[in-house]
């Protein structure tokens, strides 16, 4: 009798077990089919006004990834033109952080063109326009932030027609 007893409180929990595994299944399909409108990855780093790739991660990693520097820090563009071939030097990091603030003009765009053809997810040319839409409340939308590659390349700023010119740094 005792040997049935362990049987059956065997078989309960197989079937239990066999339950909750059925409704994890189904629910992960369910949550599956919605995630269908959702915006994938790649379209996502394609949109002009999405972040660089270290805004991902927070204010917290910035100050520990490697900066682009050049020789100079400030860009001033006339409205309405552009600067091209500002030339980014190799390094023998694999990525550095161009993070670009817009302190004067009403929009400026900039391009980064990779020396190297990339694979994957990142873009080349990547664009990043400035004032950026608003994440939160602490965020400067006037800041961005580009993932420089080890290779270099070039920048070329871009300044809205208007008025005023635009005034690109580097920090």
């Amino acid at each position: 009798m005792e040997g049935k007893r362990i049987l059956v409180i065997v078989v309960l929990i197989l079937v239990l077990f066999a339950v909750f595994f059925a409704v994890g299944i189904a629910w992960g399909v369910r949550n599956d089919r919605n995630r269908e409108n959702e915006t994938s990855a790649e379209e996502f780093s394609s949109q002009p006004n999405s972040h660089g790739w270290t805004e991902s991660f927070g204010e917290w990693l910035r100050p520990y990834s490697p900066k682009l520097k050049l020789g100079r820090s400030k860009f001033v563009v006339a409205a309405g033109s552009s600067i091209a071939d500002i030339l980014v030097p190799s390094s023998d990091r694999p990525f550095r952080s161009g993070t670009f603030f817009l302190s004067s003009g009403l929009q400026a765009v900039i391009v980064y063109h990779a020396a190297v053809q990339t694979s994957g997810e990142l873009k080349n040319p990547q664009e990043l326009e400035l004032p950026r839409k608003k994440r939160d409340e602490n965020d400067d939308p006037r800041r961005g932030t580009l993932a420089i590659l080890r290779a270099g390349g070039t920048l070329e700023i871009r300044c809205a027609p208007g008025t005023l010119p635009c005034t690109v740094q580097i920090e």
